[in-house]
C-alpha cells in the first residue's frame, strides 16, 4: 500500500479541509509545535484504511473535531498495481449517518459500499489488518525502547524514554559529537583509499610494458587476418558465381523443347483443313438466315394490323370473357339499389339514439362530481387524524426519552467531581515521585563523578586493553568495584520506577477526566437536541389540534377529529352509491348505441363494397369489347346483355384468321431449326481449330518462350550473344522455320557455359593454397587459430590500456587521500582520547536478554542491510562483526550504530509482516529525532532513506524543526485560530525555521 493524497476535516484540531499530496514523495519530515496536529495525521490514515484510531477500535467519534458534528477522510493509495480511493464520514451522534466508499480509480473500476464490505476489501488490497498495520506501517512513540529493555539495572544510567543517552557534561558532549562527525569522514576516506591501487606509479609503469607488446602482436594478426578474408570473399564470390552458373546451365536443359520445329509443320496443315470447312457450312448459313428474316416481316406486319397470331389469340380470349361477364352486370345493379334503400333507413334510427344519450351522460357527471368532493373531505380528515395520532405518540415518547437523559447527565457529573479529585491527588503524588527521582539521579552523578576511574573498567575482562593505557590487561585481572556506586544506582533506579508509575498513574486519570468530560458533552449535545425535538412536535400538535389540552387523555384529545372523520366516511358512501348507479345506466345506453352504429358502418361498408364491383364488371366487359379487331367487336346496350347469335357470328370468323396465320408461323419454325444446325456445326469446326491449332502452337510458343527466357540469363551471365529473336510477324510454318535455328543456337550456349564451370575450379584452388602460405607465416594451421591468436592479443591490449587508464586516475586521487587521511586519523585519535578521559565508565551498556529467534533474525538481515553487510545480530542480542567474524556488545557500537542496531529491532516486525504477504510501501515513525546528535541522525536518516527507495513512503514526525535540516522534503504543521494547516516548505521556509532553532539553542 502506497498513499498518494490524503484529505480530511473535522478530525481533531483540524477544522477546515486539508489536502497533502504524498505522490511524488519518498523521504519526509513533518515537523511542527507540540499539539500542533502532527500525530492526528497518522490517525486520519488509520481511520480512512480502518476506520477506527490507533489507541481504540471503539473510540473512533472522540476524533471529531470540537464543535463539528462530522468528520470526513479520504484516502487516494496505490496497491495491487492499481490506484484507489476509500473515503469515510464518521459522526458523532447518528445523524447524518455514517459513510463508508472504497472505489478503484482505474477505467471499469471496482465499487465497494457499507463499512464491513470497504473493512474486509482493504484488508485484503493492504495485505494487513488493523493491528499488524500499527505494527508494520504506523510505529509510534516509545516502540523502540519496548524492544531494548532488558535488565533494568544495568540500562537504567543509560537509557532514558525513546533511545535518549543520559545528559554527559557540556566537554563530552561536544567531544562525542565532534568525534561521530568525524569517524564516518575517515571511513568514507578510507573506503574511498581502498578502491585505489595501492601503487599507481608502478602500475602505470608495468601497464605501458605489457600494452607495447601486446599491440605489437595484434597488428601482425590483423593484417594477416585482413588478406585471409579478402582471399576468402574472391573464393566465395567465384564459387558463388560457379553455383550460380551450373544452376542456370540446369534450368537451360532442363526447358529443352527439342521437336518443336516439325510440331510447328503439323500445325500449318491441320489449319488449312478446318478453314475449307468453315467457308462451305458459311454459304448454307447466309441462305437460311435470309428465309427466316422474309418470314418474321411478314408475322411483324399481319401484328401491326390486328391479324397476327399474338392479336388473334388475344382476341379468341377477349371474346370468351364478354359471353362470360354480359349477363352478370345486370343482376349486380338491381342488388346495389335495393341495398342504397336499406342504408338510408339506418341512419335516420342513429340520430334518435344519439339525442336520448346525452340526458344519460348529465345525470353521471352531475353524481360523481359530488362523490369526489365527498371523499376529498373524507381523506383529509382520515389523514389529519393519522396525523394527530402519530405526532402524539412522538410527543409521548420524546418526553421520556430528554427524562431518561437528564438523569444520565446527573450521574455523569457525579462521576467527574470524583474523577477530578482524583486527578488532583496524581498530580501531587506524581510532583513528589519527580522530586525524588531527580535527586537520586544528582547522587549518582556524583558518585560516578568521584570513581570514573573503575567505572571505565566495568565490564572488561583478562586480555582486554586497558581503557586508560591502551595495555593488555593481565591474566586473572578482576575488575575492582567502585565503593558506594551500587546502593545509589539502586536508589536512583527505585526512584525512576517509582516516578514512571507515578505518571502513568496520573496519565490514566487524566486520560479518565477527559473521557468523562468528553461524554458529559455528547450527553449535553444529545439533551440539546431531544429538547428541540419534544418542542417541535409539541407545536405541531398544537396547530392541529388547538382547541385541545396535552394534559389529557389520548382519547380525549383526538375525539372531535374522530367524530368528524366518522360523518366524512358516510357521506362519502352515499354519493359513490349515486355515482355507481349513473354510471351502471350511461353504460348501458352507450352499449346499445355502439351496436346501432356498428350495424350501420357494416352496411354502409357492403354497399361500397357492391358498387366497387359493379363498377370494376363494367370496366371489364369494355375492355374485352375494345380489345376485338374493328371488324368483329359488337354493339354493347346499356343493359351490358349482348345478343348470343351475334357472339357466335364473331367467334367463327376469328377461328378462320387464326388457322391461316398458325401455318405461316410453322413455316418459320423450319427455317429457324435448319439455321440452328449449321451454326452449331460451325461453332463445332471453330472449336476443333481452338484445340488443335490455336492452343497447341500458344503452349508450344509458351514452351519456347520460357526457354528462351532460360538461355537469356545464362549468356547474360556468361557475356556472349543471345539466341535469335522469334520473328514478330510470322506464320506457323515461319515459326517452324525459326525453331529449327533457335534449339542450335541454345545448344552451343549450353556447351559454352560447361567450360565456364570448370575454368573457376581451377582459380579456387590457387586461392586456398595462397591462404594455407598465410597461416603458415603466422605460425597457426587455420582461420580459427588466427582468430584466437588476435582476441588474445586485443585482450591483453585492452587490459593494460584499462591498467593504465586506472593507474593514471587513480595517481592523483590516492596522493591526495593519503594527506587527508593522515590528518583525519590524528583529529579522531585527539577526540577519542578526550572521550577516554572524561568517560564515566559506562558509555552504552545494551545487554538484552533473549527474545524470539525469529524476530532476531530479521532484525540481523535488516541490520545487515544497513550497514552494507557488515552488522548483525547474535542469539546473545551482541552485535557480530562481519569482516572478522567476532560478537561485539552494545557498549562498542556508535551512537549512530547503536541507532541503526535499535531501528534493525523495530523494523523487524516490518520485514516480517511484509514476509507473510504484505506489500509495505509507506512507514510512518512518529519519534523523537530531537533527542540525537547530528551524526546519529544522518545514520538514522540513511537507514531510512534505504526503505523510502523503490517509491516507498517514509515520513519521521518529530516536535524539533532541526529535522529539517537533513531531509529536503519537509511538511509544516501550524496550529492556526481556525484549526490546524498543513504545508510543503520551500527552501527559504527550511532556513528561517533552522535559523529560529539556531537562536532557541536546539542545534549545536
Amino acid at each position: 500500500m502506497r498513499p498518494l493524497v490524503l484529505k480530511l476535516q473535522g478530525l481533531r484540531s483540524y477544522r477546515a479541509e486539508q489536502t497533502i499530496d504524498f505522490t511524488d514523495q519518498s523521504l519526509i519530515a513533518i515537523v511542527g509545535d507540540t499539539g500542533a496536529g502532527k500525530s492526528s495525521l497518522l490517525e486520519a490514515i488509520t481511520v480512512a484504511l480502518y476506520g477506527t484510531p490507533t489507541w481504540d477500535a471503539r473510540e473512533v467519534k472522540q476524533l471529531v473535531s470540537d464543535g463539528e458534528t462530522t468528520m470526513m477522510v479520504s484516502l487516494t493509495f496505490k496497491a495491487e498495481n492499481k490506484v484507489w480511493r476509500v473515503e469515510r464520514a464518521i459522526s458523532r451522534g447518528n445523524y447524518p449517518p455514517a459513510r463508508h466508499h472504497l472505489e478503484c480509480l482505474e477505467e471499469g473500476g471496482e465499487k465497494v459500499e457499507k463499512k464491513e464490505f470497504v473493512d474486509d476489501r482493504i484488508r485484503r488490497l493492504v495485505g494487513l489488518d488493523y493491528d499488524a498495520f500499527l505494527r508494520s506501517v504506523v510505529l509510534p512513540q516509545g516502540r523502540f525502547a519496548a524492544l531494548l529493555q532488558a535488565k533494568p539495572a544495568e540500562r537504567a544510567q543509560i537509557l532514558k524514554g525513546l533511545l535518549r543517552l543520559d545528559r554527559l557534561d557540556q566537554v563530552r558532549e561536544q567531544a562525542i559529537s565532534s568525534k561521530m562527525r568525524m569517524e564516518p569522514v575517515l571511513s568514507n576516506l578510507m573506503e574511498r583509499r581502498a578502491k585505489c591501487l595501492p601503487d599507481p606509479a608502478a602500475a602505470e609503469k608495468d601497464a605501458l610494458a605489457r600494452l607495447e607488446t601486446a599491440s605489437k602482436e595484434r597488428d601482425r594478426a590483423r593484417d594477416a587476418k585482413v588478406r585471409v578474408e579478402q582471399l576468402q570473399k574472391q573464393v566465395r564470390e567465384l564459387r558463388e558465381k560457379q553455383a550460380s552458373l551450373q544452376k542456370l546451365r540446369e534450368r537451360a536443359l532442363e526447358g529443352k523443347v527439342p521437336n518443336a520445329a516439325a510440331d510447328f509443320q503439323f500445325i500449318a496443315e491441320r489449319d488449312e483443313q478446318i478453314q475449307e470447312s468453315i467457308e462451305k457450312v458459311q454459304g448454307a448459313l447466309l441462305s437460311q438466315r435470309a428465309q427466316e428474316e422474309e418470314l418474321i416481316a411478314d408475322i411483324e406486319e399481319a401484328e401491326k394490323k390486328g391479324a397476327g397470331p399474338v392479336a388473334l389469340s388475344g382476341a379468341k380470349q377477349s371474346l370468351s370473357l364478354i359471353v362470360d361477364e354480359a349477363p352478370l352486370v345486370s343482376a349486380d345493379k338491381a342488388q346495389v339499389e335495393k341495398d342504397e334503400a336499406a342504408v338510408s333507413k339506418q341512419s335516420a334510427d342513429l340520430e334518435l339514439a344519439d339525442a336520448r344519450l346525452q340526458t344519460f351522460v348529465t345525470a353521471e357527471s352531475d353524481t360523481k362530481r359530488d362523490f369526489i368532493e365527498k371523499q376529498a373531505e373524507a381523506k383529509r380528515l382520515a389523514e389529519a387524524l393519522k396525523t394527530a395520532e402519530r405526532l402524539l405518540r412522538d410527543y409521548r415518547g420524546a418526553e421520556r426519552e430528554e427524562d431518561k437523559v437528564k438523569k444520565k447527565r446527573d450521574t455523569e457529573k457525579a462521576n467527574l467531581e470524583k474523577a477530578v479529585a482524583l486527578l488532583d491527588e496524581a498530580t501531587v503524588e506524581a510532583k513528589t515521585a519527580e522530586k525524588k527521582a531527580n535527586e537520586a539521579e544528582v547522587a549518582t552523578r556524583l558518585a560516578m563523578q568521584k570513581h570514573a576511574a573503575l567505572h571505565a573498567s566495568e565490564g572488561l575482562k583478562a586480555g582486554d586493553n586497558c581503557p586508560v593505557c591502551e595495555q593488555v590487561l593481565p591474566g586473572g585481572w578482576k575488575a575492582p568495584k567502585a565503593p558506594q556506586l551500587d546502593s545509589a544506582q539502586k536508589k536512583a533506579e527505585k526512584a525512576r520506577v517509582e516516578w514512571d508509575k507515578a505518571k502513568e498513574a496520573l496519565a490514566k486519570q487524566s486520560s479518565k477526566v477527559d473521557g468523562i468530560r468528553d461524554k458529559l458533552l455528547e450527553i449535553d449535545n444529545d439533551l440539546s437536541e431531544r429538547s428541540a425535538k419534544t418542542g417541535e412536535v409539541r407545536e405541531a400538535l398544537t396547530s392541529l389540534l388547538p382547541t385541545s389540552s396535552l394534559h389529557d387523555d389520548d382519547a380525549t384529545i383526538l375525539s372531535t377529529l374522530v367524530t368528524a372523520a366518522q360523518e366524512a366516511e358516510k357521506a362519502r358512501n352515499l354519493a359513490e352509491e349515486k355515482a355507481s348507479n349513473a354510471k351502471q345506466a350511461l353504460a348501458i345506453e352507450k352499449s346499445e348505441l355502439s351496436n346501432v352504429k356498428a350495424r350501420l358502418k357494416e352496411r354502409k361498408e357492403a354497399l361500397k363494397t357492391a358498387k366497387e364491383a359493379l363498377s370494376k364488371r363494367k370496366k371489364r366487359l369494355e375492355d374485352a369489347v375494345n380489345a376485338l379487331p374493328k371488324d368483329l367487336r359488337p354493339v354493347l346496350p346499356k343493359s351490358g346483355d349482348v345478343p348470343r347469335d351475334e357472339l357466335e357470328g364473331i367467334r367463327a370468323r376469328l377461328e378462320l384468321r387464326l388457322t391461316k396465320m398458325n401455318e405461316v408461323v410453322k413455316r418459320l419454325d423450319t427455317v429457324r431449326s435448319e439455321r440452328r444446325a449449321s451454326e452449331s456445326f460451325r461453332t463445332r469446326l471453330v472449336e476443333e481449330r481452338q484445340r488443335d491449332v490455336t492452343a497447341k502452337a500458344a503452349s508450344l510458343e509458351m514452351l519456347l518462350a520460357t526457354w528462351r527466357e532460360r538461355l537469356l540469363s545464362l549468356a547474360d551471365a556468361l557475356s556472349t550473344a543471345p539466341p535469335p529473336e522469334r520473328p514478330a510477324d510470322s506464320n506457323l510454318k515461319g515459326m517452324a522455320d525459326w525453331t529449327g535455328r533457335f534449339i542450335e543456337s541454345a545448344d552451343e550456349l549450353i556447351k559454352n557455359a560447361q567450360l565456364s564451370i570448370e575454368n573457376g575450379s581451377a582459380q579456387v584452388l590457387a586461392y586456398s593454397e595462397e591462404m594455407a602460405a598465410i597461416f603458415a607465416s603466422a605460425g597457426v594451421s587455420n582461420e580459427a587459430a588466427l582468430q584466437s591468436a588476435l582476441s588474445s592479443a586485443e585482450g591483453r591490449a585492452l587490459m593494460a590500456s584499462s591498467d593504465l587508464a586506472k593507474a593514471r586516475a587513480d595517481k592523483p586521487i590516492a596522493e591526495a587521500l593519503d594527506e587527508r587521511i593522515s590528518r583525519a586519523q590524528s583529529l579522531v585519535a585527539a577526540l577519542g582520547e578526550v572521550v577516554r578521559l572524561v568517560a564515566d565508565g559506562k558509555l552504552i551498556a545494551y545487554v538484552v536478554n533473549k527474545r524470539q529467534l525469529a524476530l532476531l533474525a530479521v532484525a540481523s538481515e535488516l541490520l545487515g542491510t544497513m550497514t552494507r553487510g557488515r552488522y548483525g545480530f547474535s542469539e546473545e542480542f551482541e552485535v557480530v562483526d562481519r569482516l572478522s567474524g567476532q560478537a561485539r556488545g552494545t557498549r562498542t557500537l556508535s551512537g549512530g550504530e547503536t541507532f541503526l542496531a535499535s531501528l534493525a529491532l523495530a523494523l523487524s516486525l516490518v520485514e516480517l509482516a511484509g514476509r507473510a504477504g504484505g506489500r509495505l510501501d509507506a512507514l510512518f515513525l512518529d519519534e523523537g529525532f530531537g533527542s540525537l546528535d547530528a551524526s546519529s541522525l544522518s545514520e538514522a536518516l540513511d537507514a531510512l532513506t534505504q526503505k523510502a527507495e523503490g517509491g516507498r513512503l517514509v515520513a519521521v514526525i518529530s516536535h524539533l524543526r532541526s529535522v529539517a535540516e537533513t531531509i529536503d522534503k519537509v511538511l509544516s504543521v501550524r496550529m492556526t485560530a481556525q484549526g490546524s494547516r498543513v504545508a510543503w516548505m520551500s527552501a527559504e521556509d527550511r532556513d528561517q525555521l533552522l535559523s529560529e532553532d539556531v537562536e532557541r539553542g536546539l542545534i549545536a
